[in-house]
């Protein structure tokens, strides 16, 4: 097919990517694709060749167009195909020792994994695939590893020929074999999903990403099949150019953004649906001028607020701090009853970065690392409302001090004090994300108010199982005063901070918009509530009267009443 030398090696920690030769412009016919699988020393070599004739392949496809490239997608589907099949004829229908079984499934992820870099690699959007293959996974080293080191750390791998695996004998095992294979090929369907060209439909509600009104994450997560949280994140790395500005492995990002993905729980709010949406809040926010001057100068900064909005509730069981507590939860004893979940999150996905081919941030330095772990941890923390208003207090005094001084943000000399600035900025950013519900035009914060609610009426259910006492606004009896309850969260909590916020961020007055807009129809529906209470009280029989009055007189004052919702929404 006009090649010169072409090899592609995979390693149990890098992937890489060599072409010495100069491939032919002339064009691909199905003819030369036929006669390749023809040749009686290509089927003889099995899994092997059938690697080495996908890598070539994969990178002709990049060059063509129309119907030849079609042509030879096709033939690399069949040979993904063959594959699979040469190496369940391999693995699975012949008798095999624990032992050699084990070992042969280890050897056969290896070239299963390389399939997954190659096949990603052909996805990539022009101009981005110099940037594939994990070659900034060897950065640090002197010089590329050797053929010879390539070899060894590679073992026999696919070099073995179907008939070299069937000569093994011993027991046969089950299930185990089986399940380890589809568990790669799964994973790889998974990652080609995040990393391949998206649908018309995808790349229509993409291109409002920007927009505030305008970006549906349901839309999103609709089209992508659940994955709207991998495929946003990397969709915004990619858009920025953070794989190549900070030397990220492509390969290890999506494994991690899977892993997260994959790791929140299905509960009706705090899920993958909600991180991803409070993650395009955080970027709207990104891309105001200020901000947007920082991230460009800084794009670690801008990778530390993209995690922590990704991780923010990474596997939150849909229960509030107080609860935690109140049922001396092993997480709530392991961080002693302060910022327990929010520490449990970030402290979670930390460990995800230990997995294997999940570290997507080994490439940094040692002093970048700690700046970003340093920035994730203190945004995760301050999702917790127990700290905001004092968030709100350190910006108002902080507001204050720069009017005092006419001083504008982040110009600041020492470092200390700039980073510390920077800190309170990001903060504020994925705070107000986290509390951007309210903010949503009114199809969008429906939705997002019915499935807090109901997470909050659930917990309600597992206090009153655990005889606990039920907080406020976890009553499902008392569902008819929910727009009262709305109304007082955005006046005590979300209005306040969002005043603030947009001093500093003026381009946020479509947000505090729809706050205002959505603020009025929760009083309209909390009068509207009370108007029909009014009058069901009238048409009550007389003799209730006397017991009405009487609750009417035990019931607490409504300052107690208001301090008691202010502490336990602060709890949650």
């Amino acid at each position: 097919v006009g090649v010169g030398s072409f090899s592609c090696h995979s390693m149990r920690s890098r992937c890489r990517l060599s072409s010495s030769g100069v491939f032919s412009r002339s064009p691909i016919r199905s003819k030369n694709i036929k006669d390749l699988f023809a040749k009686p020393d290509f089927q003889a070599r099995g899994l092997s060749r059938l690697t080495d004739a996908q890598s070539i392949m994969l990178e002709l496809s990049k060059k063509l167009k129309g119907e030849e490239k079609k042509q030879l997608d096709r033939a690399i589907s069949l040979i993904v195909s063959a594959q699979t099949d040469l190496l369940g004829d391999a693995l699975l229908d012949d008798e095999h020792t624990e032992p050699e079984i084990d070992k042969k499934m280890k050897m056969s992820e290896y070239d299963i994994s390389a399939m997954e870099h190659a096949m990603a690699y052909a996805a990539m959007p022009s101009g981005l695939s110099k940037y594939w293959y994990g070659q900034y996974d060897n950065s640090r080293a002197a010089s590329p590893p050797s053929q010879t080191t390539i070899a060894r750390e590679r073992g026999r791998s696919m070099s073995h020929t179907t008939q070299d695996l069937k000569t093994a004998s011993g027991t046969r095992p089950t299930k185990r074999r089986g399940s380890h294979i589809e568990r790669i090929l799964a994973q790889t369907s998974v990652n080609m999903r995040i990393t391949e060209t998206p649908t018309p439909n995808v790349e229509r509600i993409l291109s409002k990403v920007d927009m505030w009104d305008e970006f549906d994450i349901w839309a999103l997560n609709e089209e992508v099949g659940g994955k709207c949280l991998s495929l946003l994140a990397y969709h915004l790395m990619d858009r920025y150019d953070i794989f190549s500005k900070l030397q990220i492995s492509r390969h290890h990002l999506v494994n991690y953004l899977n892993e997260i993905e994959t790791g929140y729980n299905d509960v009706p709010y705090h899920n993958h649906i909600h991180a991803a949406d409070v993650l395009h809040a955080t970027h709207f926010f990104l891309s105001t001028p200020m901000l947007k001057k920082l991230c460009s100068q800084f794009p670690l900064m801008r990778l530390s607020a993209y995690l922590a909005a990704g991780v923010h509730d990474f596997k939150h069981p849909g229960t509030n701090n107080d609860f935690a507590k109140k049922t001396k939860s092993d997480v709530s004893l392991l961080y002693n009853d302060v910022s327990v979940l929010e520490n449990m999150h970030v402290s979670e996905a930390f460990r995800v970065l230990n997995k294997k081919n999940c570290d997507f941030l080994n490439s940094l330095g040692e002093l970048d690392y700690k700046t970003l772990r340093k920035l994730v941890v203190s945004m995760v923390l301050h999702t917790d409302m127990a700290k905001h208003h004092g968030s709100i207090r350190q910006l108002k005094k902080t507001l204050a001090f720069k009017a005092q001084t006419q001083s504008g943000w982040l110009e600041r000399k020492d470092s200390e004090g700039w980073l510390s600035e920077v800190s309170m900025l990001l903060d504020l950013c994925v705070h107000c994300a986290d509390l951007s519900g309210p903010c949503r035009p009114w199809p969008l914060m429906h939705k997002w108010t019915s499935r807090v609610l109901e997470e909050f009426w659930t917990q309600g259910d597992m206090e009153k199982d655990h005889g606990l006492s039920v907080g406020p606004g976890n009553d499902r009896a008392k569902a008819k005063d929910m727009p009262l309850g709305q109304c007082f969260f955005i006046e005590a909590f979300v209005k306040p901070l969002w005043i603030e916020w947009g001093k500093v961020v003026p381009e946020t007055k479509v947000c505090f918009a729809n706050l205002k807009s959505n603020l009025e129809f929760w009083r309209q529906e909390a009068e509207k509530r009370k108007k029909e209470k009014a009058e069901a009280a009238k048409s009550q029989p007389a003799s209730a009267a006397p017991a009405a009055a009487e609750a009417k007189s035990t019931s607490p004052p409504i300052g107690q009443v208001n301090r008691l919702l202010s502490h336990t929404s602060t709890a949650q």
